[in-house]
């Protein structure tokens, strides 16, 4: 999220290059008439490599002491990887994120993405992404399961997935074909997050998955079928006829889902009458006074008050809860689930029992999520009841298992409607514009949309990190090979790291082989730290979280590495030891003297 003061800051930021560009048109301009073009344009073509024009989280004034170097104006950009390692970490704002409701804020979108990118400036002058990735690339990158979730529900998830891009790609949309994708990246079609997600915390697991069902897909009549799936049930799935009213698909049935035990199984939501009344009104619903009573009528829930008396379908009134709630009474809606969870909507589903209690209205109801095709937390019951991955599959859907030709790339809509784009380039690559110019590669990038296509040098993603890691550690001493465990937090996913220098190195100079990492969930965990064969001495100590996006680290702790104490050992040189044996040989010599006076006295007395 952006720092305490970002929006006045970027504000005044915008004001400043708005200026900057159009004092460069007027000299572009007059340059032209002047016949100065190449003089212009060529400086430009070798800006790359100007500092980067802000802090982390602050923005600076596009002007010329920032850095920020105009660098082309075309109707896109295009971004070539030269190698497999390349990455592209983008972040897109867009004019969503000042809402007055922070429940329908578009926040930023930030991620890493492999492959060739392009940022298009669409007609309405808002900015486009499009990524076109390796088909392998793209399922790795899906983010519709967590990756810590046992392997037969993750590749039972992987083939679903693979099923859908498939018949996606054979069955574009009119809109997809015309602007040149075949899948867009949202929950309208399958989440995709790119190579985050497999950099991410468990997303070695993510990508064996889909390694290793590679080519498998569900088929129907020898064609993929587009493998619906969703969160929870109501108890069973449904067919896409009964959630959609659409011509019924045979591979699609009605079965158990086994998802009893998902957080989102059986969920309430309670809504006081007084509430009520301003939700329905924010949403168009209800006219003016208060609502006194709610009940169940056949076609929906009848609605009386004062004022007004409303007949709602189940299907309305979620739509109004979700919609306005959050906007209206923010602090309470959407509600408490189980563990103290907050819920993902203020209604999840359309499957819920309506009733008055008192004066407010409760909602019990089942699932999240439109019911069809194979629920992914009933995947994840039958996997640890031991199910394989084919016997998952082939209970939720009607179709057979089969070995499937892959396309070797896919084209994805990354996102749509950014006014600004800034990118940071993480390995090689080539810049050109869409009319094919070709620009000198640089590391950081701005692009604005509007008229033209914008494309500002030196600026690139800033902002804060959104992962957060603690530690309670404070300063250790220890003896050599000694186990230490350090505790930590985490407010998500990562991969955690402990890192061990000598005092005199460099922040980035670990010793040898003390680096230990694994994969945690969000909350409280530990981690070994790697302290065997480290040398007597003075270390510092940190904790590192990369969640794919995100590189955090925790202030650095002392730790020292003390010698054993030596054993004791005798002294010499100083003759104690002599006097020890006379005293014993004297003690000997008496006791001997003793012994025989004391026999010559037994003899006499005798005789």
């Amino acid at each position: 999220m952006p720092q305490k003061g970002y929006a006045s800051e970027r504000a005044a930021s915008e004001r400043a290059a708005a200026t900057l560009r159009e004092r460069m048109r007027r000299l572009l301009l007059a340059s032209l008439a002047s016949g100065l073009v190449a003089a212009l344009i060529a400086p430009v073509a070798r800006a790359a490599g100007t500092p980067d024009a802000r802090a982390a989280g602050t923005p600076a004034p596009a002007s010329p002491a920032s850095g920020v170097t105009p660098a082309s104006s075309a109707d896109r950009l295009i971004l070539e990887p030269r190698s497999a390692d390349t990455l592209f970490q983008i972040e897109a704002h867009f004019p969503g994120e000042d809402a007055p409701c922070k429940a329908k804020r578009t926040p930023p979108l930030r991620a890493r993405y492999r492959g060739r990118i392009e940022i298009a400036l669409d007609p309405d002058g808002r900015l486009s992404i499009l990524d076109r990735l390796d088909f392998s690339d793209y399922l790795a990158g899906l983010a519709e399961v967590p990756p810590s979730w046992p392997r037969e529900a993750l590749r039972a998830q992987a083939i679903a997935a693979r099923s859908y891009a498939l018949h996606s790609i054979s069955h574009p949309p009119p809109s997809a074909r015309a602007r040149g994708y075949d899948i867009c990246a949202t929950d309208r079609c399958q989440v995709f997050r790119g190579a985050a997600v497999e950099l991410g915390a468990f997303g070695e697991r993510w990508r064996e998955a889909v390694e290793s069902t590679q080519g498998l897909a569900l088929t129907y009549a020898g064609r993929a079928i587009s493998a619906f799936y969703f969160s929870t049930s109501a108890g069973h799935t449904r067919t896409n006829a009964d959630a959609w009213g659409t011509t019924p698909l045979p591979y699609l049935r009605r079965v158990r889902a086994y998802d009893e035990d998902a957080p989102l199984a059986r969920w309430t939501a309670r809504v006081p009458l007084a509430d009520l009344a301003r939700i329905l009104r924010a949403a168009g619903r209800w006219s003016t006074g208060a609502v006194t009573s709610v009940t169940v009528v056949r076609g929906g829930i009848r609605i009386r008050g004062t004022g007004d008396a409303r007949t709602l379908s189940k299907g309305d009134l979620r739509g109004a809860l979700n919609d306005q709630a959050p906007c209206e009474i923010p602090g309470r809606y959407p509600g408490e689930g189980r563990a103290g969870r907050r819920l993902p909507l203020t209604v999840p589903s359309v499957s819920y029992t309506a009733s008055q209690e008192g004066t407010a209205l409760v909602l019990r109801g089942r699932g999240w999520g439109h019911g069809v095709g194979m629920s992914q937390w009933g995947a994840r019951a039958l996997a640890a009841r031991g199910w394989s991955t084919a016997r998952i599959l082939t209970h939720f859907y009607r179709a057979r298992l089969e070995r499937t030709p892959e396309p070797r790339t896919i084209r994805v809509l990354a996102a749509e409607g950014a006014r600004r784009v800034a990118i940071s380039i993480e390995g090689r690559a080539r810049l050109a514009t869409g009319t094919g110019g070709t620009l000198a590669t640089g590391e950081r990038f701005e692009i604005l949309g509007g008229e033209t296509l914008e494309i500002l040098r030196g600026a690139g993603p800033s902002l804060a990190p959104v992962l957060a890691l603690t530690s309670s550690l404070g300063p250790q001493t220890l003896p050599p090979g000694a186990t230490l465990t350090v505790p930590f937090t985490l407010n998500r996913a990562a991969r955690v790291a402990v890192e061990v220098r000598a005092e005199s190195a460099a922040p980035s100079e670990a010793a040898p082989g003390a680096r230990a990492e694994g994969s945690f969930e969000a909350g409280d965990g530990s981690v070994e730290a790697p302290l065997a064969g480290l040398a007597p001495g003075r270390y510092q100590l940190a904790l590192e979280a990369f969640d794919g996006i995100d590189r955090v680290r925790t202030r650095e702790v002392a730790l020292t590495i003390v010698a054993p104490a030596p054993p004791p050992r005798a002294r010499h040189g100083d003759g104690s030891g002599r006097w020890v044996l006379a005293a014993a040989m004297l003690s000997a010599a008496l006791l001997a003297a003793l012994i025989f006076t004391r026999r010559a006295r037994r003899s006499r007395t005798r005789a």
